[in-house]
């Protein structure tokens, strides 16, 4: 028998003896659980840190954790005040979690970043060397097709739609159902925490006639 005939023989019979039998049970079993894992993570729900301030005080600033819907990838059954992640336009490679303040078609106010409205603070590191000139006024802004507006909660710190316009549904990776500290303490995100306006008249359950 030539040599490689005689190598091939041994490597088939090699799965008759116990450890070698053990062995392929261990590594069967880890492409399995991987291979689940992966699966789950892609199309159902994953998990990942988060920190920075632009979402304070609803995720906390210092180091937590999200759980991921991974079924509102691409903004499927996305609705406003959801909280979710994309791939951050501003900075490739990178994730951003944020707020979805308008959704394709609805009116939003673009705000800018150094309006009294959002705190008259700086943003560090974006406006260095800037000048103190007459502020930009805030413009109404119709959101497009394929497209979501998203705020930070904290809104002088936080690097939105305010910066690079609507974010593509294509860019969206989930929503965040959770937010903890990685063990015991969660609190639950998955249902929008954002009201629609309302004058004072309709929250007393009254008409409003506005003039024609």
């Amino acid at each position: 028998m030539s040599a490689p005939k005689h190598l091939w023989a041994r490597l088939r019979a090699a799965p008759s003896q116990p450890f070698a039998r053990a062995m392929a049970t261990v590594a069967g079993t880890s492409i399995a659980a991987v291979s689940l894992w992966t699966l789950i993570a892609h199309n159902f729900v994953t998990y990942g840190p988060s920190e920075g301030p632009s979402m304070y005080p609803t995720i906390p600033s210092h180091r937590s954790y999200n759980i991921l819907s991974r079924r509102h990838k691409h903004g499927r059954n996305i609705q406003v005040g959801d909280i979710i992640v994309y791939q951050s336009p501003m900075f490739p490679g990178r994730r951003a979690c944020k707020r979805v303040v308008g959704m394709p078609g609805d009116y939003v106010v673009r705000d800018p970043s150094l309006s009294p409205t959002v705190g008259d603070a700086r943003i560090p590191g974006l406006y260095e060397g800037a000048s103190d000139g007459v502020r930009e006024e805030p413009v109404m802004v119709q959101v497009p097709e394929g497209h979501v507006w998203v705020a930070g909660d904290n809104l002088s710190y936080s690097r939105d739609s305010r910066f690079h316009g609507p974010v593509p549904m294509a860019l969206i990776q989930g929503k965040t159902l959770y937010v903890g500290d990685g063990w015991f303490n969660w609190t639950s995100l998955r249902k929008p925490q954002l009201q629609p306006a309302m004058l004072a008249d309709e929250k007393n359950g009254m008409e409003v006639s506005l003039p024609g």
